[in-house]
């Protein structure tokens, strides 16, 4: 109720007695004051004004006001004295009749003081501590401060709503709920040149080596925007080091159609990974191309995969597994990180990527792998192509050369290609296909031919590959894999006949593999005690035999992870040999420990290798970092790095030093800053944005109705917007504009105006939610017009054959069509044949009677109305309907 109304009546209350309205007099006597007082739950305000009588130390209460304010399901009816329905249950009926004198509570009589309940011409006004027993309701009549004041957790069903719409926000900010049917797609086709957006790191540092000192100069860049209407992605890795010439190392990659989350062709060129072809080759880097229809898996393997991906020169990378350490390691001056044979299970894999910079940076991804998915229609199929030169790059001046493992010699490598078909036979069983060209060692380069068949019978998954070389060798392979719930077991056959491939190389000097057997066992100890169990056994033309086991056993205890795994090695020819190795990771808020250690147990009990690393938050902005590496047998180089890093508002200054326990000594440097481009320009952040993708939006009212910001339209600060995945941002600028950081790629996002942080409740956003899909390294720009809304109302009339003038029509619906035929509005007619639409957004509509209401109670009406509601808050009124009976 508006304020000025409250302010009249107490103005009149004042002044005006009014009668009640049946044979209960209520005099109103001087000592009685009225009071307008606002309701409140907590500090949430539920009613901002009802009319109180205040008599001396008793406080009146209208009941039917205050019971519409807490909202409870009890109707009052003034005119009649009466109020029935329930609180806290359906079964704690409350029945209240004044006339009567009674009052009934979960079928219960009540003795009360009726001198405490009021009977008034426009409501029943009870005493407050007669009103608290009745509802069994705890609230103050805080008469200094004109309000009461309803204490909290009192489990009132209005308590309970806002704790779960409270929830429902925070889920919100954490899921992507926001998909709805409203959401209008934003077309973001790519560009000839994008703003790129790129991480930066430049080191300057001095060092000694041997005696001699030098000084270096390291760049590192890492960028992603659009180039030549395709999705790329560029690294860079400048060094200098004084008296030695300047080296670079960069890759570049172009993408184009559909992205791995959706459905449709798709390419890739440059520098890319070629996928794996099953018993030929794994996946392998160079420079080339790949189209495909769909998005290729990481491997064709059930029990493993690869990592690939792009990250900083001097970036550590951990790989969790069910929050289990399972692999890490440092990138180097190729921006690459790869991890082989990361071990999965059938099924859905989700892996959590941890990456840290040398200056305290810290970021996530995760990826996610389906393996042995059958899923593929019947009669359908799913292709690629590629052809590729390994360990080669697409820029110039980057020619690399493989060495060949036994004699050292440098071979260029030769082109790559392969071509793959699957075939979905059924649901449940699927045809691959391979055609295929690859550099083997020693042989130059060979053709196979693949053939496979992948299959599921409930819980039982197997394949079986058949591969031919050109030399006339054979190749056969059989895996099955049995699924529980605590556990699988995977088991796998491989037969080999004069064959050799990239993947495959000719066992041990010139023996050749024969039979292979795999089992494996992977299961659970409790809910935290993973546990993995490998045996292989491999039988060579010269009757050699092979044996490896491996047990692999991780714990985890709160904030720490320990995983440890041992390998026993059986051969005829060699000595056997027990070896082990364990990873250790302890984090929380402060403190981060990362340990690994490799050791022999036979022939001879000796350590291997360790690697420890932590880092500690020593404040809001400042980190400190150390990380100890010593190779007991000799072969890599021991050193101690220590790093402390300052975080600034955009950027990461870091100083590093390095000793090597050869008296070399290393310091350094280090800046990091990220770019990404906003709508005044760039702006520099100390996390990366590469990864992510950033959106601006404008609110600006739209007087003009054109849907563009121009001369008339008025910018629109404070609002604030939801998105579907990231944190919420910050309210709008005096310019109207909402920065939108750290936004996923690749995946649809929804982004929708919340109209409670409009100024003016009439404001409507024109479009309530867009839909739009970036791409790494984005900068998006996109207007949020809002409207002022427009109201209808108007009357409908009912005349029947016996009447002479039309009456009132309730209960009927009235609805608005818009120009795309579907239902914008609708509401019901009062009892006085009044109804109301409003909230509209201007625009052209029709205005109908509900068709199936008409038809199911013989009516028809006069006609439609065909409204054109403008701009500036249009209100139509008068639009009157007649309905009449049809004849039969």
């Amino acid at each position: 109720m508006p304020r000025y109304i409250l302010w009249l009546l107490l103005l009149l209350s004042t002044t005006l007695w009014i009668p009640a309205a049946s044979g209960q007099d209520f005099v109103y006597r001087p000592d009685e004051q009225l009071q307008i007082m606002s309701v409140k739950l907590g500090s949430l305000e539920l009613h901002e004004g009802i009319l109180a009588y205040v008599d001396g130390d008793k406080t009146y209460i209208p009941l039917s006001e205050f019971i519409e304010s807490i909202r409870i399901p009890v109707e009052v009816t003034a005119e009649e004295a009466y109020a029935e329905g329930w609180f806290r249950e359906e079964n704690n009926r409350f029945v209240l009749n004044y006339e009567k004198r009674l009052l009934s509570i979960g079928g219960e009589a009540q003795e009360i003081d009726w001198d405490l309940v009021e009977w008034h011409e426009f409501d029943i006004y009870v005493e407050s501590q007669q009103l608290k027993a009745w509802l069994g309701l705890e609230f103050e009549v805080l008469l200094n401060a004109l309000v009461i004041l309803i204490a909290e957790d009192q489990w009132l069903p209005l308590e309970q709503q806002l704790k779960r719409h409270d929830l429902w926000e925070r889920v919100a900010r954490q899921q992507p709920i926001l998909q709805a049917d409203d959401s209008v797609p934003l077309d973001n086709p790519a560009q000839i040149i994008g703003w790129p957006g790129f991480d930066n790191n430049l080191r300057f540092g001095y060092r000694t080596s041997d005696g001699r000192s030098s000084q270096q100069i390291q760049y590192d860049l890492l960028a992603a925007a659009d180039l030549l209407w395709l999705r790329s992605t560029y690294s860079a890795n400048l060094n200098y080091i004084s008296n030695s010439d300047l080296t670079y190392s960069g890759r570049l990659l172009f993408e184009g159609g559909a992205t791995d989350q959706e459905e449709g062709g798709r390419f890739r060129v440059g520098d890319f990974t070629a996928p794996a072809v099953p018993l030929v080759t794994q996946q392998q880097e160079g420079v080339g191309f790949v189209v495909s229809n769909f998005a290729q898996e990481q491997s064709a393997n059930f029990n493993s995969i690869e990592l690939q991906g792009d990250a900083l020169n001097g970036w550590d990378v951990e790989v969790y597994s069910n929050n289990q350490l399972i692999a890490f390691q440092t990138v180097d001056d190729s921006n690459r990180y790869s991890f082989t044979d990361i071990p999965v299970q059938t099924g859905n894999n989700l892996l959590r990527l941890v990456f840290y910079g040398p200056e305290g940076q810290r970021r996530e991804q995760l990826e996610e792998f389906v393996i042995g998915e059958q899923a593929l229609a019947p009669g359908s199929t799913r292709w690629s192509v590629n052809a590729q030169i390994n360990n080669r790059r697409l820029l110039p001046g980057q020619m690399e050369f493989v060495l060949n493992r036994e004699e050292q010699e440098r071979v260029l490598d030769e082109l790559q290609t392969a071509v793959a078909l699957q075939y979905g036979i059924s649901n449940s069983l699927l045809l691959n296909t391979a055609i295929s060209r690859i550099p083997v060692a020693e042989q130059g380069s060979r053709s196979f031919l693949n053939v496979g068949l992948n299959g599921a019978v409930d819980t039982l998954l197997y394949s079986v590959d058949l591969s031919a070389v050109d030399t006339g060798g054979l190749a056969s392979r059989a895996t099955a894999q049995i699924l529980g719930e605590r556990q699988n077991w995977q088991a796998e056959y491989a037969y080999f006949k004069d064959y050799e491939s990239a993947l495959l190389q000719a066992g041990i000097g010139d023996e050749r593999l024969q039979h292979r057997a795999q089992l494996n066992w992977n299961g659970r100890l409790g809910e935290s005690r993973p546990v993995s169990a490998s045996a292989r056994f491999e039988h060579f033309d010269s009757n050699r035999d092979r044996l490896r086991t491996e047990l692999r056993y991780s714990q985890r205890f709160s904030d720490f992870n320990w995983s440890s795994s041992f390998s026993y090695n059986l051969d005829d020819d060699e000595i056997n040999r027990l070896s082990g190795g364990s990873l250790i990771s302890y984090r929380d808020d402060d403190v981060s420990i990362n340990g690994q250690l490799s050791y022999a147990l036979t022939p001879q009990l000796e350590a291997r290798s360790a690697n420890i690393s932590s880092s500690w938050r020593l404040n809001e902005t400042m980190n400190a970092r150390v990380n100890f590496r010593k190779a007991f047998d000799g072969n890599q180089e021991d050193n101690v790095r220590l790093n402390l890093s300052k975080q600034l508002q955009r950027w990461i200054v870091s100083l590093s030093s390095t000793y090597n326990f050869k008296r070399d000594f290393n310091i350094s440097v280090n800046i990091f800053t990220s770019a990404n481009r906003t709508p005044t320009g760039y702006a520099l952040a100390n996390r990366s944005k590469v990864a992510t993708a950033s959106a601006s939006a404008r609110v600006f009212l739209d007087n003009n109705g054109n849907k563009t910001f121009d001369e008339g339209d008025e910018t629109i600060p404070g609002a604030k917007l939801r998105i579907s995945a990231g944190k919420s941002p910050e309210r709008s600028d005096d310019n109207g504009h909402i920065h939108l950081t750290d936004l996923p790629t690749n995946q649809e996002l929804s982004v929708r105006l919340q109209e409670g942080s409009l100024e003016d409740p009439y404001w409507l956003p024109i479009v309530p939610a867009y839909k739009m899909r970036l791409r790494p390294g984005q900068a998006y720009h996109f207007e949020f017009p809002l409207a002022q809304s427009a109201e209808i109302d108007g009357t409908v009339w009912l005349l029947d054959e016996k009447a002479t003038e039309p009456k009132p029509a309730s209960n009927v619906m009235v609805e608005l069509i818009g120009e795309d035929g579907e239902i914008v509005k609708s509401g019901r007619s009062s009892y006085d044949g009044f109804y109301l639409l409003d909230q509209i957004i201007p625009g052209e509509y029709t205005l109908r009677i509900s068709p199936q209401q008409l038809q199911r109670l013989n009516l028809q009406v006069d006609a439609e109305i065909d409204l054109s509601l403008n701009g500036n808050g249009d209100i139509k009124t008068g639009m009157d309907f007649q309905l009449t009976e049809i004849n039969l």
